[in-house]
């Protein structure tokens, strides 16, 4: 299967409060700083594009989320420290001018495309049915299927999400840059893993968390591909 995007997300615990403008000039008008509940001034967020590393930022008080697009033919490419450097850098920024406390939970998200060339879409979403959904009355009229189902892993939680899916739909619902060399018919599968435990951020949480979910999110891949290999 070939990645398409990987994405990382951290909740915040309690929303980050930085000295903006905003505070600035309730604290000049009013003499005070604004209250932690009734007073707070909500930073409005950032979304920021890279294009040369095809990687966009979202960043509000509440989460932050980098994704990255320009990715190599992992797991084929030995070294996967590239893309947690990266994103790691990306969060040492942002910590520098927003200080990151504590974080609720946190997610990292693989998206991945099988190409299927032997199928059209409508034979392919047959096939795929036969394949990942039970026979019935009311699938065997479905013309558009996925399967979603989410593990437990130790602490953690793997979401499998997958199915046919147009060139379009891809593109648009998921990714901020052109996707090259799209093939016709294809399986989506979105691979994530959530690790809900309360800590306080350090680059070498995050770093761990990040080793530690790719290598559950690439094994799953290798799972999933072997059964449609083997049934397509």
């Amino acid at each position: 299967m070939k990645p398409v995007q990987f994405v990382l997300r951290l909740q915040f615990a309690e929303a980050v409060r930085i000295n903006s403008l905003s505070h600035q000039i309730f604290t000049t008008l009013t003499g005070e700083s604004p209250k932690p509940e009734s007073e707070l001034i909500v930073e409005r967020g950032v979304r920021v594009q890279v294009n040369e590393d095809k990687m966009t930022i979202w960043w509000n008080p509440t989460y932050c989320r980098i994704a990255l697009e320009k990715i190599s033919d992992i797991p084929n490419v030995s070294d996967k420290k590239h893309y947690i450097d990266r994103i790691i850098s990306v969060l040492e920024n942002i910590n520098e001018v927003a200080k990151i406390g504590k974080l609720s939970n946190k997610i990292l998200i693989t998206h991945w495309i099988l190409p299927t060339p032997q199928y059209d879409f409508v034979s392919l979403e047959r096939k795929y049915k036969e394949l990942m959904v039970a026979k019935n009355d009311i699938s065997d009229n479905a013309y558009d299927s996925s399967t979603i189902f989410d593990i437990r892993k130790d602490k953690w939680i793997l979401h499998h999400q997958s199915g046919p899916m147009e060139p379009e739909q891809v593109q648009k619902q998921y990714l901020s840059f052109k996707l090259d060399n799209v093939p016709k018919t294809f399986i989506f599968l979105e691979a994530g893993l959530t690790d809900n435990n309360v800590i306080q951020y350090s680059r070498e949480e995050v770093r761990s968390f990040m080793e530690g979910a790719l290598e559950n999110c690439i094994s799953h891949m290798e799972e999933f591909n072997r059964i449609c290999e083997g049934c397509l």
